[in-house]
């Protein structure tokens, strides 16, 4: 591994930086597309000698593994020993939050904007093309001067899109866009000894719980020079690390329909299903000062496939993950309320066809009738092949008339409700 401790240089400070990088105890670095990238070491000062030397001083340029920082925090701490902790942010991006003052860049693309900012602020461009929507301008309101960053964001969050910096490259893209065009790696669940990318921890996770309800991850990767490459913006995709599987999967799949041969096992065609996709590397962090692991987390840009079922209608025909639930649910031995109505008076019956309502119509006599439930259980013999058949179609038209729904044989908005309730 690299010595990322003796990569740290204070701008400045010349022959002062063997003296500084002697004392580093700690460094760590957290590279995210949500916000700005920042490196945090901690010294050892006694009697905090550099500090009081403004070795640290704010704003000051600070130069690590090939990118350019700028001190933007500082603090002194007494306890056993005396030590000087510093956050620095990508200077680049600290410079455009300082670009403030009202400015009209007139009929234009956000993603011409964003090329401007590149070229004002030093740094390369990856951009996607965005529609001319009008004027631009960076406002300026009463007290509130917007900087070159906030309209940066501003444009990108009209456009549900990223915008960030990392290792000297501006980015300003949709999620998608960058996934397709960006490098991606591969972690296998387990991880072999021969990985690249070795994970000792991974968490998949599928949510309705917020607005972006895709699928979500969180990984630990052993550190080594592979794990230290990746950054925000790339892809990963996740695979099932047993070799024999691997190699089912990509030998039995049919490229034009997706789906898996019978030979590959159930529970790694699952596992596929779900997770068998591109995830968006948003944050990356990891401790710079010695062995450990790189935590890397991020996200799918679509909705996972299984939490977008209910706002959904599922008919003959259909296939997928959302018609597998649908089979399970009509198959399994769900109950339901069933009602059975009696006459305590049967001379009632001779008086009227309506045993109800008594010969005049005028009205029920409630004290001659007796209501008796009781519930019953419905199980239905049908496969879970996910393809939505006629045989599916026949279960669902049971389970909706016990449900006291129309019988229709389609799974709509009602139905689903129906579902959601087992």
């Amino acid at each position: 591994m690299p010595d990322y401790v003796g990569k740290l240089k204070i701008g400045e400070l010349g022959r002062r930086q063997v003296e500084i990088q002697n004392s580093v105890t700690s460094l760590s670095v957290d590279l995210s597309a949500g916000a700005i990238s920042e490196l945090s070491f901690k010294v050892h000062d006694p009697s905090f000698k550099m500090h009081h030397l403004n070795y640290f001083m704010i704003g000051r340029t600070v130069e690590w593994d090939d990118m350019v920082w700028e001190i933007a925090a500082v603090s002194i701490e007494h306890q056993s020993r005396d030590s000087v902790s510093v956050t620095a942010r990508t200077k680049a991006m600290q410079r455009m939050r300082r670009d403030r003052g009202n400015i009209n860049l007139g009929y234009i693309s956000p993603s011409d904007v964003a090329e401007i900012m590149a070229s004002r602020f030093d740094l390369k461009i990856f951009k996607e093309e965005a529609p001319v929507d009008g004027v631009i301008t960076r406002n300026e309101k009463d007290d509130e001067v917007e900087s070159s960053y906030d309209l940066m964001v501003r444009l990108a969050r009209d456009l549900k899109w990223r915008f960030f910096e990392c290792r000297g490259i501006l980015y300003f893209a949709s999620e998608k866009y960058l996934i397709e065009n960006q490098p991606n790696f591969g972690i296998s669940i387990p991880s072999g000894k021969t990985d690249s990318f070795y994970a000792n921890r991974v968490n998949l996770r599928r949510s309705a719980d917020s607005k972006k309800s895709g699928a979500t991850f969180t990984t630990n990767l052993i550190k080594n020079e592979s794990s230290v490459t990746i950054v925000p913006g790339m892809s990963v995709r996740f695979y099932d690390g047993r070799e024999d599987i691997v190699d089912l999967m990509f030998l039995l799949k049919d490229e034009s329909s997706g789906l898996y041969d019978s030979a590959v096992p159930q529970s790694a065609r699952d596992f596929f299903n779900l997770y068998d996709r591109k995830f968006f590397v948003d944050k990356v962090s990891y401790d710079a000062t010695g062995s450990g692991t790189v935590a890397v987390s991020g996200r799918t840009p679509e909705d996972s496939p299984d939490i977008a079922c209910s706002l959904q209608v599922f008919q003959l025909g259909d296939e997928g993950d959302c018609v597998k639930r649908i089979q399970q649910a009509v198959s399994s031995g769900y109950t339901y309320q069933v009602t059975e109505t009696t006459l305590t008076n049967p001379d009632l019956v001779a008086a009227s066809e309506d045993p109800i309502f008594g010969p005049s119509g005028i009205g029920p006599f409630l004290a001659d009738v007796e209501a008796i439930y009781h519930t019953e259980t419905r199980n239905v013999n049908l496969k879970i092949t996910g393809v939505f058949d006629k045989r599916t179609e026949e279960a669902v038209k049971v389970f909706q008339e016990t449900q006291g729904l129309p019988v229709t044989g389609i799974v709509d908005l009602f139905t689903w409700e129906k579902i959601e309730s087992l």
